[in-house]
């Protein structure tokens, strides 16, 4: 017999282990970049949170190179992927399902310009690009500003790599690492604003905890004390 604290508890296993199995994803393509960053000793913030005309934004990474500042957005998406142009979201086919994503370079727009803003740099001094580190592809081409990871050391080469950095560059650099928003309560206020508050926001926030109760709820059901 399936007690109803199990069906519960299932139900809660389903909607936090989605939530968190999303979040780890993201955060897994994100390391890769990071790693690579490091690796390539390239000057760089990852993971901040800035001011912009439209509120606060996350952004996954921004690198300083001899050119400007470069704004990276990293997707950790696997899959054919299809790009139906600017402003439309790609088209993700995976396991026999079509789905829409929410298109990454108009997300990283919106980035770009809170760096701008930030930074007082040059609008033409700052650069963006999307990072797959997944194993998703493109099998039209992938659009432009949008690279595998492994293309990553090579667009860094192409903005004159990361060393002798001109002083308007570092100025900037600076800048903007003072604007960053580094409270607790900044970062839960974009989230809050991304997810749209409410219910969804609170599944995203607490996926590994509702994930964890809907499996005590389901032990609990099956063997009650």
């Amino acid at each position: 017999m399936i007690f109803p604290l199990s069906i519960a508890g299932a139900i809660l296993i389903l909607i936090g282990g989605r939530a968190w199995r999303i979040h780890a994803r993201g955060k897994a393509g994100e390391l890769r970049v990071r790693m690579m960053l490091f690796a390539l000793r390239a000057p760089a913030l990852n993971d901040i949170i800035l001011n912009g005309q439209r509120g606060l934004t996350q952004i996954d990474h921004v690198v300083l190179t001899r050119s400007g500042l470069l704004v990276l957005e990293t997707k950790n998406f696997s899959g054919q992927l299809y790009d139906q142009g600017r402003r439309k979201p790609w088209l993700q086919y995976l396991g026999g399902t079509q789905r829409p994503l929410h298109n990454p370079q108009d997300q990283n727009y919106g980035h770009r310009k809170a760096v701008i803003e930030n930074s007082g740099i040059r609008p033409q001094e700052v650069f963006d690009a999307v990072v797959l580190a997944g194993d998703a592809q493109f099998p039209r081409g992938a659009p432009e500003g949008v690279i595998h990871l492994k293309s990553l050391p090579a667009l860094l080469r192409n903005l004159g790599g990361t060393r002798e950095i001109p002083d308007a560059y570092r100025e900037a650099w600076a800048r903007l690492k003072t604007r960053i928003q580094g409270s607790q309560e900044a970062r839960v206020a974009q989230m809050r604003k991304v997810t749209g508050g409410g219910l969804n926001y609170w599944i995203q926030a607490h996926g590994p905890w509702l994930a964890a109760l809907g499996f005590g709820c389901f032990v609990a059901g099956i063997f009650p004390w």
